[in-house]
């Protein structure tokens, strides 16, 4: 079987996904460890009996669902490769909104410390992209997880950034009165939703996706309890489902924050919602 013969055979073993050739090209070029131009300059190169078996196999896993960065284990986010397993969602591209909105208020010159707190931290791809541009400030990263938080200190180390990991049970385990900007990726899918059989979801873990209350329960305790663990004052950033905002917002000014407002994802959808509280701004 030639590198042509592989992915002809590929494109048909994933014909019902919505890119079969790119799909099939891109497992050849991770099991080959070579790019997709290597697969087109070289299309009538042989491979080994041990080779075909393997690649039978990455696409049995992928034909059935897999995510394609698990079976590679690892997936690209804001410039970074971090290392992604069962343990950790994948990144997705719409993250990148709310890393881009806490860079925006981050001050540009950080007189005394600044620090910034990122719960529930998964692989550590929101923390870690923001150490990256901004390696001037504290970071700290929380999972509860302790298995989920060994793969984020992985990440740190395999790009070079120095961020404090803690395991703790959202804020139990943390100061009072010590951060400048919290913000997290927090599970928000309601445990009933169809979304969560579909393609791809159904393999990452579930504790990192749903929440009771219409996935509402961990938003709302974030929002309530912020306020204990910011120095004076500091802002509060949430990513969230398309449907959650206006209810996100309505909650964010009961409890007393100001500055309220959501972003839009790449795809136009509500996706990060953001306030600024202040000791001074209780209602």
């Amino acid at each position: 079987m030639t590198i042509a013969d592989a992915i002809l055979e590929g494109r048909r073993q994933l014909a019902h996904l919505p890119s079969p050739q790119f799909e099939a090209e891109l497992l050849l070029s991770y099991l080959l460890d070579r790019n997709r131009s290597y697969l087109i300059a070289f299309p009538e190169k042989a491979l080994s009996s041990s080779m075909i078996e393997a690649y039978r196999q990455l696409l049995m896993r992928r034909a059935a669902g897999e995510p394609y960065a698990y079976i590679c284990g690892e997936k690209e986010f804001y410039g970074l490769q971090l290392t992604v397993n069962e343990e950790t969602l994948i990144p997705r591209d719409d993250t990148e909104v709310i890393v881009e909105a806490a860079l925006e208020r981050i001050p540009t010159t950080v007189e005394s410390s600044f620090s910034l707190l990122d719960l529930g931290t998964g692989s550590g791809a929101i923390a870690l992209a923001i150490k990256k541009y901004r390696p001037d400030i504290e970071v700290t990263a929380v999972d509860y997880y302790p298995q989920t938080l060994k793969v984020a200190a992985q990440n740190a180390q395999r790009n070079n950034l120095d961020i404090e990991f803690i395991e703790s049970n959202w804020f139990s385990s943390l100061p009072k009165a010590s951060y400048n900007l919290i913000l997290s990726n927090p599970p928000y899918i309601d445990p009933i939703d169809p979304h969560l059989e579909g393609d791809g979801v159904k393999y990452e873990p579930k504790r990192a996706l749903i929440a009771e209350n219409r996935g509402l329960s961990d938003l709302f305790y974030l929002i309530d309890n912020a306020p204990f663990y910011f120095k004076d004052a500091g802002w509060l950033l949430l990513e969230h489902g398309y449907d959650q905002s206006q209810i996100l917002q309505q909650r964010m000014a009961q409890v007393g924050y100001h500055s309220i407002e959501t972003r839009q994802d790449y795809g136009g959808n509500d996706r990060v919602t953001l306030g600024f509280y202040s000791s001074t701004s209780r209602p």
